[in-house]
């Protein structure tokens, strides 16, 4: 009889030990951030034979396995936790954060502008978070290469960009609007010759600036300027806002007529070609070119009923130069030109 007491003295000390039993398991990942639209896996670092989870220590029906799905819609910013038995153990976990990133719309930095000048040039930076897997787009169609924060513009058109947070490179977000760039002004001004007259195209709301080597002349603000010496002129036009061009140089040379006939006269000179203008006759006549020495240069054909002879110094030195309008009898008129 004594040794059956003992016996049954040491199984109730063993039954208490083990309904003492306590175990500790702990999840991974350690209070994970979810990207948006993302999803991860909660697991025990042990295996155990039993398990359940809990959300905020409210049972989850169902979620009995050794892992448990959790994402980010349905799941961020709330704790989880697990109880787990092993033979007569059993313990629960300490609560685990499962936490998710939130970010603001992407937004551009800009000038603010919508029109530009020709020649300039307008700045588009996406701003972060937005930092990788970038595209900009003009018209909805992607630039090639525009992957960089940020985009130079030089052209006309409608600007958008998508990008991606560089903590959650997959979570692309689009721009949502496009950005309306414009590039306008007046078009190169082209100076035309009439009649001792250098002139452009009056366009309405427009200003004008007449220059010269030295630059702006004085007093020469409107679509037509009258030179008083030989020299290379542009003009400069400016539109309503503010976008300026400027014309190709003009060389413009003031010529003298000798003789006191109006057979021959001076039309118009650019770039050291000269147009004569002549009375038409019914005859054929001739133009001859020569230096301020008399040496003849060349000569041009005038055939009957002319009214018009170009003649390109363009080849000879810088002087001056006799155009002679020779006829049956002679000489009919001569006309002074410096090159």
């Amino acid at each position: 009889m004594k040794l059956i007491f003992t016996l049954a003295i040491v199984g109730l000390f063993a039954g208490r030990l083990n309904a003492q039993c306590t175990i500790t398991p702990t999840i991974t990942p350690v209070s994970p951030i979810l990207c948006p639209n993302s999803s991860d896996t909660l697991r025990t670092t042990q295996p155990y034979q039993t398990y359940q989870w809990y959300k905020n220590n409210v049972i989850i029906p169902g979620a009995t396995a050794a892992v448990l799905p959790v994402d980010y819609f349905n799941d961020a910013g709330n704790n989880f936790s697990v109880f787990v038995t092993q033979d007569t153990c059993s313990g629960t976990s300490a609560q685990n954060l499962v936490d998710g990133w939130v970010f603001l719309l992407p937004t551009v930095m800009s000038s603010g502008n919508q029109t530009f000048c020709p020649g300039d040039t307008e700045y588009l930076v996406l701003m972060p978070p937005y930092e990788v897997n970038i595209q900009w787009t003009n018209n909805n169609v992607p630039i090639p290469g525009a992957n960089d924060d940020t985009l130079i513009v030089t052209q006309t058109g409608n600007y958008s960009v998508s990008g991606a947070p560089q903590i959650c490179p997959q979570f692309m977000q689009q721009l949502g609007v496009t950005i309306s760039v414009n590039f306008s002004g007046p078009q190169t001004p082209v100076v035309s010759y009439n009649n001792g007259t250098l002139s452009t195209v009056n366009f309405s709301g427009y200003t004008y600036q007449w220059n010269d080597a030295s630059g702006p002349v004085a007093g020469a603000t409107t679509f037509s300027f009258t030179p008083t010496q030989s020299g290379v002129y542009t003009v400069t036009v400016t539109d309503g806002n503010g976008c300026s061009a400027t014309s190709l140089p003009y060389s413009w040379v003031v010529g003298i007529a000798d003789a006191a006939t109006s057979e021959i006269r001076l039309l118009q000179s650019s770039n050291y070609t000269f147009t004569a203008g002549i009375q038409a006759s019914g005859q054929q006549r001739e133009l001859r070119v020569t230096d301020i020495t008399g040496r003849q240069l060349f000569t041009i054909p005038v055939p009957a009923g002319t009214t018009q002879v170009v003649v390109d110094l363009s080849p000879e030195a810088q002087g001056i130069y006799m155009f002679s309008l020779q006829g049956a009898n002679g000489s009919t008129g001569i006309l002074k030109v410096c090159r």
